[in-house]
């Protein structure tokens, strides 16, 4: 039996297995019945990405060598795309990425935007109106003169290797969710605007200057300060023994993640003074501590009587007698928390992926399902809210 031979709906499986944009673009040629079948596949496409390492789902296909970008017409068949990831495209020339943005610009339902640098086409702000997701991995150090320009609508915004005082240039009251490390070869602390609306936060930073370094000090903690909306948190702290110079109390804060890094990790006086400004914390994760045992949980959980989740995963001085320690106190007080460490965990217990980022993008906005069990380096660039609209 050939292929035309075959009822609709097993040729539609069979293209279903095609996720080459490219391919399947030159398969409408082959007739009328393939064009329509193909037609409705991608009229379910929601998300176009470089590789298979971006995003796998049946509303994803992936760019292959970018030929559709000559195309028209080439919006046709994907009417519904809502993210476009240009993220290191082999053989993509200036041109190639002039011809996406001139796509970007008439894609009506386009809400999310994936690329390396503001540099390849600084008029980005041009073609975009309505970016509302946005990726950059290495922006360029005035990458926020172009960007200011349509800041104001951006609700999502995942930057790598840029400098957190940056953001005091732009307008992002509408920003709910920062992804931001902070590498450069100076200190500098956020000192904008209030970001009112923001409920997601992940810092991450790391400065290589020697005389940087040796201040020991992490611009994440004094951030939290501007954000009084705050519902989540991730941060990485590459300081060693620093104490937290937050001042504000915050009742919106409900799960918070600190990773320390190697050798780095405050005194625990300190990190209790820290949590205290969070009285309503429900979800804790101190990953890679070495300055908590058996004699601080007590007092950390009384510190916060909403806590149901304790993470103490790869912290030294956390074993399997801290589990009973946990479980006496909540049998005495009434109490169920979650505990997790690195010894004697079950088989439910969401394994700490390694440190390298596999899925950039995820289909709903819950950090306690996306980023709470995940490495800081794993977190995705963007949370598509496709399902809360």
């Amino acid at each position: 039996m050939q292929l035309d031979d075959l009822p609709p709906e097993c040729l539609l499986a069979i293209l279903e297995r095609i996720t080459t944009l490219d391919e399947l673009i030159s398969l409408t040629k082959v007739c009328r019945k393939w064009e329509e079948l193909i037609i409705h596949r991608l009229s379910k496409v929601k998300y176009i990405f470089g590789n298979e390492n971006g995003h796998s789902s049946p509303a994803t296909v992936y760019i292959g060598e970018g030929k559709f970008l000559e195309s028209p017409n080439f919006l046709q068949f994907i009417p519904n795309l809502r993210v476009l990831d240009l993220l290191f495209q082999k053989g993509f020339t200036l041109k190639t990425y002039h011809q996406a943005y001139e796509i970007i610009g008439r894609a009506k339902k386009l809400k999310g935007l994936i690329f390396y640098s503001l540099a390849i086409v600084p008029s980005l702000a041009s073609y975009c109106e309505t970016p509302e997701m946005v990726a950059i991995i290495h922006p360029g150090v005035t990458w926020y003169q172009s960007f200011a320009r349509f800041s104001s609508k951006v609700k999502q915004l995942f930057v790598e290797s840029a400098q957190i005082n940056d953001l005091a240039y732009m307008n992002l009251d509408n920003l709910v969710r920062l992804h931001f490390s902070n590498i450069g070869d100076d200190l500098h602390f956020y000192e904008g605007p209030i970001l009112k609306n923001l409920e997601i936060l992940e810092f991450k930073s790391f400065l290589w200057a020697p005389h940087c370094r040796s201040l020991d000090v992490f611009a994440g903690y004094r951030l939290l300060d501007f954000c009084p909306s705050l519902k989540s948190v991730h941060l990485y702290d590459i300081s060693k023994n620093q104490t937290p110079n937050t001042n504000k109390i915050n009742h919106s804060l409900r799960d918070l993640v600190i990773e320390y890094s190697g050798e780095s990790s405050m005194s625990f006086e300190s990190l209790r003074n820290f949590l205290s400004k969070y009285p309503k914390l429900k979800h804790l994760a101190i990953r890679n501590y070495s300055n908590i045992g058996d004699a601080n949980l007590v007092d950390l959980m009384r510190l916060l009587p909403h806590l149901v989740i304790l993470d103490l995963r790869r912290s030294p001085g956390i074993t399997e007698s801290s589990e009973k320690i946990v479980q006496s106190y909540c049998k005495r007080h009434g109490r169920t928390i979650e505990f997790h460490f690195s010894c004697g965990e079950t088989a439910d217990v969401p394994e700490i992926p390694p440190a390298q980022r596999t899925n950039r993008l995820v289909e709903g906005f819950d950090f306690m399902k996306y980023c709470f069990f995940k490495h800081f380096n794993e977190l995705p660039m963007l949370m598509d809210t496709i399902n809360l609209e």
